[in-house]
């Protein structure tokens, strides 16, 4: 947790990062934005001590947990308290928005409109990525050969698999999305949520050059070093910009 000493009571921000495990990512982003007068909460929902090691059936619960400790806090404004997700950050997060409506407004960094299978260390588990109510979540499950004709054709394969029910996410909601999207078809999926949301504010910051890989900007990102280096930092700076203008308008 990462926030100022204050009298005042502060809008907070739950920070959740992707399928890489752990807190790091996570910390950073949320340190981030807590110099923009947030309290903070970067949450690891796999790979640290006492947690699941694989990204396979993880509760939903667990966000709700932070979210009833954050609220809790004598120096957070309760009613204000977002949430930051990015790549399987993201899905996890969108999930929790179709469940809760506590939340007062989100941005989804590279996200999926389903539910994907889960992984176990390097592989798929043969199970949802989340569970909620100690039941699994329906997923989409991973299929080697529609994920390299994705690859080659730049498509996906549509269908209602794992699909979320999106139609119950109401809070303002701000998606960062990539036609270059690498890992999954991020943009598809924004397109897909702008339409079924019912946030009474929603809004898609595309990126051309940047990939799956948009994290804090003002960072080197090696990942992307034979595209147009001066695109990707303002792609990067205008991702970030457009986030914290998002949490601090609402």
């Amino acid at each position: 947790m990462f926030y100022e000493e204050d009298k005042n009571k502060k809008p907070a921000i739950i920070v959740l990062s992707g399928s890489d495990g752990g807190i790091e990512k996570a910390q950073n982003i949320a340190m981030m934005l807590s110099n923009h007068g947030f309290v903070t909460l970067a949450i690891s929902y796999f790979g640290m001590n006492n947690q699941k090691s694989s990204l396979d059936r993880i509760p939903l619960e667990n966000i709700e947990e932070a979210l009833k400790y954050i609220q809790k806090l004598t120096f957070v404004d309760s009613a204000k308290i977002g949430i930051y997700g990015r790549s399987k950050g993201a899905e996890y997060s969108l999930m929790f928005l179709t469940k809760y409506d506590d939340i007062k407004c989100a941005v989804l960094n590279s996200p999926s409109d389903r539910i994907y299978e889960g992984l176990k260390g390097k592989r798929n588990s043969k199970h949802s990525s989340w569970i909620y109510g100690g039941k699994e979540i329906s997923y989409k499950p991973f299929k080697i050969r529609e994920f390299i004709m994705n690859m080659l054709t730049k498509k996906s394969n549509i269908d209602d698999s794992g699909v979320m029910d999106i139609e119950n996410v109401t809070c303002p909601l701000l998606l960062i999305t990539s036609i270059k999207d690498e890992i999954w078809d991020s943009y598809s999926a924004s397109i897909n949520i702008m339409k079924k949301a019912k946030s009474y504010e929603k809004s898609i910051v595309l990126t051309t050059e940047l990939g799956h890989m948009n994290t804090i900007s003002y960072l080197p990102n090696p990942r992307y070093k034979k595209y147009k280096t001066d695109k990707i930092y303002y792609e990067a700076i205008l991702s970030w910009e457009n986030t914290l203008s998002w949490f601090i308008n609402y």
